[in-house]
């Protein structure tokens, strides 16, 4: 079994990474000006060209801005960054994600998803109910064991995004899979497996049921107790 090449991060990537700790950390901070492409080559011993590059991303991705008459400047990536901006920042945080910012993604988890679930419990067939049901013995076979149990999780919950019918919300769903196994390990630790389970039978039997006032409801308990989860 072939195993691939092993692929160490590029300068490039490096440079990129450490740039976007001294924001995170706010050493960093929006305003700040960089030094000069030259001096941050001298100071970092990589080629300028490199951190030209590097520069270009992150101005790309939000978190700097190239003014023509005062240099790079940290931006204000809350006001002026996009989608790319929020991966970035899900991706180089990870599971050190500030209060602030893990509550922001629960609460944009919910404004995409809830809908959904609502639609699914409308507008279901037979065959939308036995996928999730089968989702549903998945995650009861994997229980004993926590990184697979995570992955059903999300597999189910994208499952729902798919069944509703939207095509662009699984998307950005899954592009946060990262984090948001995260999110999810640190909810199993709270309520405990058990709970869990039988949270997902609440969701299936209420998408059944077509009571898609309740499944909101439900969604919002399990929400608070998701931000509970990472205090």
């Amino acid at each position: 079994m072939p195993f691939g090449e092993i692929v160490a991060p590029t300068k490039q990537e490096l440079f990129i990474e450490r740039v976007l700790s001294m924001i995170f950390s706010e050493e960093l901070k929006p305003g700040d000006v960089l030094p000069t492409e030259r001096e941050l080559a001298a100071e970092t011993k990589i080629s300028k060209t490199v951190v030209h590059e590097s520069i270009r991303e992150l101005a790309r991705l939000g978190f700097l801005d190239v003014m023509s008459r005062k240099g790079v400047v940290v931006a204000d990536y809350a006001k002026t960054g996009n989608l790319d901006t929020l991966i970035a920042l899900t991706k180089y945080q990870g599971d050190k994600l500030d209060a602030q910012t893990a509550n922001s993604l629960l609460d944009l988890r919910f404004y995409v998803e809830a809908p959904l679930m609502k639609i699914l419990a409308e507008q279901h067939t037979s065959e939308d109910l036995e996928t999730l049901k089968n989702h549903y013995k998945i995650i009861e076979s994997v229980q004993d064991d926590r990184p697979e149990l995570i992955r059903a999780n999300i597999d189910y919950h994208h499952a729902i995004m798919v069944l509703s019918g939207n095509t662009v919300i699984p998307l950005i769903f899954e592009a946060f899979s990262s984090v948001t196994e995260h999110f999810w390990n640190a909810y199993i630790d709270l309520i405990g497996t058990d709970k869990l389970l039988e949270s997902v039978k609440t969701i299936n039997r209420l998408i059944e049921e077509g009571k898609g006032q309740e499944l909101v409801d439900h969604y919002v308990w399990e929400m608070e107790l998701f931000k509970k989860s990472q205090q």
